[in-house]
């Protein structure tokens, strides 16, 4: 008398480190997901709020809440572009190296964020457009390379 049940196939996880313990994606790929999401709506209000217009209650030139949502973005944008290297890991050199550009990009937007404060930039050199110029040409970068 064996075993009646029948043998069901072992699935493997994106890192093919062993058997996933259910059928479907892990939870750090839901997260990365709705955090990309969370990031989108954050970098949209933070545009919106460089329109006077569309907030009245600010006073014109105060760029308070857009810096502080900027901060925001950018900060889940390192946090989803460091998943994302992470994730890298068997991919190769090229994946890993592309991954990577994405952190500097974002890193460096981030920066610029911070600098978009107001108060932050003390001195008379626009550190944040800066930040910003390099951040946004190193994530070109990154998107033309490996297509």
């Amino acid at each position: 008398m064996g075993d009646t049940e029948e043998a069901k196939p072992e699935t493997f996880d994106e890192d093919n480190e062993g058997p996933k313990e259910s059928g479907g994606p892990s939870l750090l790929v839901y997260y990365n997901a709705i955090s990309r999401l969370v990031m989108a709506g954050l970098l949209i209000c933070a545009g919106a709020y460089t329109n006077p217009a569309l907030f009245s209650k600010t006073p014109p030139g105060d760029f308070t809440y857009c810096a502080v949502f900027f901060i925001a973005g950018t900060s889940i944008f390192v946090t989803v572009t460091s998943i994302d290297l992470m994730g890298t890991k068997g991919n190769g050199f090229i994946a890993a190296i592309n991954s990577s550009l994405y952190v500097i990009a974002a890193c460096s937007l981030l920066f610029g964020s911070i600098f978009f404060y107001p108060g932050v930039n003390t001195t008379a050199h626009p550190i944040g457009q800066y930040a910003y110029i390099v951040g946004t040409l190193v994530v070109c970068f990154a998107v033309l390379w490996v297509s």
